[in-house]
């Protein structure tokens, strides 16, 4: 069994869903050195906040609409700075569904009309930015300049219902599912199966686990149902060549799902070596809160980390359960239900989330 083809994982941070990586890119000379100054050109308006320029025309590509996956590559300025407060990761796209996600309104509306290969620069007003609220070193109020690449756009994962199923119970975000699957190639070249009732897999949808166009197939599907999925290249292993998988190949499973559940699933990404944390005792760890959709609830990556007693009072609830038993130095990745999220009422109440969390040290005992 080549299970392994399926697990990832993935931390994904980006200004556009609300935490700021600052990097350089190769495309910057494409764009005018002074790009927060209208003066220079005349802006397009696209929708009330939102203007443009074309910076660099593409030749015909195909256009880029509501309800498409595309990927960029982009630049943020402060309009009336030169210095840039964000970009993508060098030699690293960003891939969001258009209209569908939780990036800013104004790049929505930006990228909406785009062609494949085009360059456009996007002048964005507070009310389709960040608003009136500072966000790491973007001034509340502030006008943005945002230089965008349209690199790619491709449609979501086809599904085909090859047997209804038996159960009420639809599988959604958060949830975790048990499946049986057979992992095919366009020509029919199986490259990966567990074939067994006896080693199903598990998995938390949209925990990050697994490849994203499983992740998101699976979503809908109820017990005893049997699907296909057609996975384009980009929501499995994209440019990345494997033994069994050929680089840019799009992937077709065969999967029945055995089982929907509530519930933590959790994973090991470091192993520690230090002493295991226990119940009541304290440790000091790094962590990071993200909702399914990519927002980011908490992340000690822009403050200090953090101090948690295990007992069942600890909020979330779910992770009572990741934290206990971690070693020194060891880091997890979870996915929380949101039954075992937040309590309702409060911030992020009952939101299913994922969860990265480093055991740093353990510094009080019962």
């Amino acid at each position: 069994m080549f299970v392994n083809h399926l697990m990832r994982f993935c931390l994904v941070g980006s200004f556009l869903l609300g935490s700021i990586a600052l990097a350089q890119t190769d495309e910057t000379d494409l764009f005018a050195p002074e790009p927060f100054d209208p003066m220079l050109v005349d802006w397009l308006p696209l929708t009330p906040g939102v203007s443009y320029r074309v910076i660099k025309p593409s030749d015909g590509q195909p256009i880029a609409k509501v309800g498409d996956y595309v990927t960029i590559s982009y630049t943020a300025y402060v309009k009336g700075s030169a210095e840039p407060f964000g970009t993508s990761p060098a030699k690293k796209k960003f891939t969001f569904i258009l209209g569908k996600s939780s990036v800013l309104d104004g790049i929505q509306h930006g990228v909406n009309g785009m062609q494949v290969g085009e360059y456009r620069q996007l002048l964005i007003a507070p009310e389709k930015g960040f608003g009136d609220k500072d966000k790491d070193n973007v001034p509340a109020g502030s006008t943005l300049i945002i230089d965008v690449h349209l690199i790619d756009i491709f449609l979501p994962v086809a599904t085909q219902i090859l047997e209804p199923g038996t159960g009420v119970r639809k599988a959604q975000a958060g949830d975790i599912i048990t499946i049986n699957y057979v992992g095919k190639l366009e020509d029919g070249t199986i490259f990966d199966t567990n074939d067994s009732d006896t080693q199903p897999l598990v998995f938390g949808i949209s925990a990050g686990t697994v490849i994203t166009g499983l992740s998101k197939g699976v979503i809908g599907m109820v017990v005893g149902e049997k699907r296909q999925l057609n996975i384009p290249a980009q929501l499995a292993y994209g440019e990345k060549e494997t033994p069994e998988i050929p680089a840019n190949s799009k992937l077709i499973y065969e999967i029945k799902c055995l089982a929907i559940e509530d519930g933590c699933i959790i994973k090991t990404f470091k192993e520690g070596d230090g002493p295991a944390l226990n119940e009541g005792q304290v440790g000091e760890v790094a962590i990071r809160l993200e909702g399914l959709n990519g927002k980011v609830l908490y992340d000690t990556k822009y403050s200090k980390p953090i101090k948690i007693r295990i007992n069942r009072s600890i909020q979330p609830a779910g992770l009572y359960d990741i934290a206990l038993g971690m070693q020194e130095g060891e880091i997890r990745h979870a996915t929380i239900k949101s039954k075992m999220s937040f309590k309702p009422g409060k911030p992020a109440g009952e939101m299913p989330m994922n969860v990265v969390i480093e055991l740093i040290s353990i510094v009080e005992d019962q």
